[in-house]
């Protein structure tokens, strides 16, 4: 196929126009500790490496006589190592793992029965005489679009079940879709995408009247002709026969699909914080034509797509062979449209076509994480920095790449890209906020050292080759045409001249983008004997742009960042929707199926899988090099670079910590000393308290009264997130400080629920707990996301996110104990608890899960911290009455030899040398200390009989600049 899908509306403007005219790590997998079972422990985890294509791949398999291919399994694809920028230098694989995310580019959710859309041009794009595909309208009709959702929310399933990053082991800390999400700019394909990724929504893939087909697939019995290359399912197979689609190229009748892929079904979800990147067919009609395009002053082009009559044909055909936009093409598009054909359809005004400004706000309509999904509420602009924190080694940075200031003269480059002169000089300013060393743009060596160097990872929707649309590019051009009124438009920057100022800054070291629909990896090496590379030296960094999920292979990829040595190694991991490899024919076919007959159909679309030979059909190898990336280098890779800056060490803030004296008031301890603070606890509860990176804290405890309640750093106390909160008896919140900013408690509510405040309300976590346990919470590292641990009430250990990835692990906990839950800044998380054996078990985030065989004292929890050296210490109270610890091996459990009071349990926090400290109440009835030299400290002050000191929870971060 020689013409590219995004320029579908090439040569045609004056069609559109005048349409408008005319209508308007441990060891082994987790076994239930209970004996009886020999359980794996399910995908809530996730399941890495095995849900991508490191380990099975989805091929095309032999063409059958018409060039109709079925889907083959095929084996896994190693990584391609490739040292296109590091050349000869050493590469040493990484020992510190920085990130692991997903990115998802180009979901292209279609409403099929638009009457914006322009079917009717895809067969002028046929491969076979007369057109020889020489009209560039070849994606103006797929036969899978009316599953395009069904597409989506297997891709979304897919990268929820991985879960964490295959190389990593880290857990996915977010998503991105980097642009066209949707595919006509249209109110409802938003909404549908949006609720698709959001996950437990009621999707409806039908418009117009539902129930009622209006699809060109639905055949002739809805007024729709039997095009060359329409696929209408719905066909009998006698009817069938004679027409193109079956009779060429070997598509079958499928009764009863159409009517199935308009079922009601609740989408999957990500299960975790998603960003979005704006491209251009969000914002642009079919990609192409800007949505406020009105010549004559009647909101035509809207009117056209939200009414009720829809154009399919014409009584006066284009010549046969496109040879560009000249006169006389223009004045037989204008005939052609002159005498179209259409036919009734059911308005709908949830099609409108929206503007940036509406595409923006309605990300603000959403159940997941972050609100806005990075984008500023009644902005126009679609470009953001996502927010960071202290504790981020990694810096993202999202560009709005789209250009639609061309208009109607400009349709047959609008699908094209660049970065507005504003942007690209708000990009360098945030480039060099985190940047010890950077070029200025005289190409002169900077450095500021009290910068805290970040690695750089810029979204956009264009490849950098693509953003070669800079018209129009003179201040003053009217920008809409007939308006009288000159608009002065930015001057616009092509992918040239971003890369050109990319080579300035050593920290930015990969573009992720899409727009292609292909998989493809480009090295960007700072040129030789470029200023760039005489003053900060070799280098560069890599461009990875995505699939797509409405053209073969649909799929998304996993990114993961790691250091070893001097080497910064970049794992691109390409995964395949979760979806069976054969599915056509299946009566009443389910999501899954509908996504995998979608994936078959894509991949024998004739305008993908012919090209021109001459006067005859050529079938294409689908699986040759450089068709939708099947290079293999362009997928599974391990991407080499200088890392441009040295990590430096971790910095811990530390909480205070809490306890109950023995008249039952809530007493604070720091460093020698200890003071009562006038508020009372609940008996048999304890207090927990986490710090900020500027060491605010906080310590939320259940009041005598029952309610949850707060006391901070600054003495104001109250209701936690001022909202009075009756919790279970006998329960304890928990506390962890988000590295976005803000706190948040979780807390067992009195009806048994998990409940967490956070900075956006009070949110249900979707676990109902065993009455009087206790949660335990995390932070991790994007979206305001945090990970709880929890016993619920049927016993097992769960695991819920805010996200929304909640489940059972499987694994039983001794009844009246409650679980602990520490992270890494990297997002690695470990959860100890006590077994329903009665030992102390651990179970990280991979869902790697054993027992350390060490017994634990009945109803008595283990407390758990992350070290600086990436590990984690638990500390707990042993059968024989003492406090013992054990670190991340597992290896040599020690006993301190101290005795502690029956029925409590120890509380463990880590310091920034990697020192550590345990408080507990010992059995003389005091508050003890007991640090990592051995020295041993009885503070004098005794504590409430049988309670324990609450967790305090440190804060991770990278040290401050002066």
């Amino acid at each position: 196929m020689s013409i590219s899908r995004r320029h579908l509306l090439t040569a045609t403007g004056t069609v559109i126009a005048a349409t408008a005219i005319n209508a308007g790590g441990l060891n082994g997998i987790a076994r239930a500790v209970s004996q009886a079972a020999n359980t794996a422990l399910p995908t809530v985890f996730g399941v890495g490496q095995a849900g991508t294509t490191l380990t099975a791949t989805v091929l095309p398999g032999t063409p059958n006589a018409k060039g109709y291919r079925t889907l083959v399994a095929g084996a896994g694809e190693a990584y391609t190592v490739r040292k296109d920028i590091t050349g000869t230098a050493a590469v040493t694989d990484p020992t510190t793992m920085l990130a692991a995310f997903a990115h998802m580019s180009d979901l292209h959710i279609i409403d099929d029965q638009s009457p914006g859309r322009v079917e009717y041009l895809d067969g002028y794009a046929a491969p076979a005489l007369p057109h020889k595909a020489s009209y560039p309208t070849d994606s103006a009709y797929r036969p899978q679009e009316f599953l395009s959702t069904h597409l989506v929310d297997a891709m979304a399933r897919s990268l929820k079940k991985v879960g964490f990053g295959p190389k990593s082991n880290l857990p996915l800390s977010f998503a991105v879709v980097t642009g066209d999400a949707v595919d006509n700019a249209q109110l409802n394909e938003t909404r549908w995408y949006i609720d698709l990724l959001d996950g437990n929504k009621a999707i409806t893939a039908d418009s117009g009247v539902l129930g009622q087909e209006a699809s060109v697939s639905s055949g002739i019995a809805n007024g729709f002709p039997a095009q060359f290359t329409y696929w209408q399912p719905e066909l009998s197979e006698r009817a069938a026969s004679i027409l193109p689609m079956f009779a060429t190229f070997g598509f079958q009748p499928y009764p009863g699909l159409l009517a199935a892929a308009r079922k009601t079904y609740t989408s999957n979800g990500l299960g975790m914080p998603w960003f979005a990147v704006y491209g251009n067919h969000d914002n642009m009609v079919q990609g192409n034509l800007p949505v406020d395009t009105d010549p004559l002053g009647t909101d035509s082009i809207n009117a056209i797509t939200v009414g009720n009559s829809k154009i399919i044909d014409s009584l006066s055909p284009l010549d046969d062979v496109y040879d560009g936009a000249g006169l006389g093409f223009i004045a037989d598009a204008l005939l052609f449209l002159a005498r179209n054909v259409d036919v009734p359809v059911a308005a709908d005004p949830d099609r409108h076509l929206m503007t940036s400004k509406q595409f923006v706000n309605e990300h603000f309509t959403t159940t997941g994480l972050p609100a806005g999904h990075g984008f500023q509420a009644n902005s126009s602009l679609a470009y953001y920095a996502v927010p960071d924190s202290q504790n981020s080694l990694v810096r993202y940075i999202t560009l709005d790449s789209t250009n639609d200031d061309g208009g109607i003269e400009g349709i047959s480059d609008n699908a094209s890209g660049c970065i507005d002169d504003d942007q690209f000089l708000w990009l360098e300013q945030e480039l060099i906020k985190n940047s010890t060393r950077y070029l200025n743009s005289n190409f002169q060596l900077v450095l500021q050292p009290a910068a805290q160097d970040k690695l750089f990872v810029i979204f956009a929707h264009h490849t950098l080759a693509t953003m070669n649309n800079l018209a129009p590019n003179l201040p003053g051009f009217p920008g809409v045409p007939g308006s009288g009124d000159p608009v002065l438009l930015p001057l616009k920057h092509s992918g040239a001249e971003l890369a050109n100022m990319l080579w300035r800054f050593p920290n930015v070291v990969l573009v992720a983008n899409g727009h292609t629909h292909r998989n493809e990896i480009t090295p960007h090496a700072r040129p030789n004997l470029s200023p760039q590379r005489t003053l900060l030296g070799a280098g560069g960094f890599w461009e990875v742009s995505a699939a797509s999920h409405i053209d073969w292979p649909i799929q998304s990829r996993i990114i993961e960042m790691g250091v070893g040595g001097s080497t910064l190694s970049i794992f691109t991991n390409v995964v395949d929707v979760d979806a069976p490899l054969s599915s056509f024919g299946t009566l009443h076919p389910t999501p899954p199926q509908l996504a995998s007959i979608a994936r078959e159909l894509a991949v024998n679309d004739p305008q993908e899988h012919y090209e021109d030979g001459t006067d005859t059909l050529v079938p294409v190898d689908m699986a040759k090099a450089g068709r939708r990336g099947a290079d293999p280098k362009h997928r599974n890779a391990q991407l080499t670079l200088p890392m441009p800056f040295t990590i430096p060490a971790w910095l811990v803030r530390n909480a205070p910590q809490f306890f109950m004296n023995s008249t039952g008031v809530l007493f604070q301890t720091s460093g020698t000393g200890a003071f009562g603070i006038a508020e009372t606890p609940a008996t048999t509860t304890y207090p927990a308290a986490a710090a900020t990176g500027s060491s605010a804290w906080l310590v939320a405890f259940q009041r005598f009264d029952g309610l949850l309640w707060q006391v901070t750093s600054s003495g104001a106390s109250g209701p936690v997130g001022g909202q009075n909160n009756q919790m279970s008896p006998g329960s304890s919140p928990a506390v962890a400080a988000l590295p976005t900013g803000g706190m948040v408690v979780a807390f067992q509510r009195s009806n048994n629920t998990l409940q967490a405040s956070t900075t956006d309300g009070f949110k249900s976590l979707g676990v109902s707990m065993q009455a009087g346990t206790s949660p335990a919470i995390a932070a991790l590292p994007s979206g305001r996301n945090f990970v709880t641990a929890a016993h619920g009430s049927d016993g097992m250990l769960w695991i819920s996110t805010l996200a929304g990835r909640t489940a059972s692990t499987a694994l039983p906990m001794k009844s009246g104990t409650s679980p602990a839950i520490a992270s890494q800044p990297s997002g690695a998380y470990t959860a100890a608890f006590q077994g329903s054996d009665g030992t102390l078990w651990v179970v990280t985030h991979t869902g790697s899960a054993r027992s350390l065989s060490l017994p634990m004292q009945a109803g008595t929890n283990p407390s758990i911290t992350a070290t600086t050296t990436g590990g984690y210490l638990i500390a707990i109270h042993h059968t024989d009455g003492t406090l013992w610890t054990i670190g991340s091996t597992g290896a040599s459990p020690a006993s301190t030899g101290l005795p502690m009071a029956a029925g409590t349990s120890p509380s463990l926090s880590e310091a920034l040398d990697g020192s550590w400290q345990i408080f507990f109440q010992h059995s003389n009835g005091n508050f003890w200390k007991r640090d990592s030299t051995g020295a041993v400290r009885d503070t004098g002050i005794k504590m409430f009989a049988g309670t324990s000191p609450g967790p305090s929870v440190p804060f991770f971060g990278l040290p401050p600049k002066a």
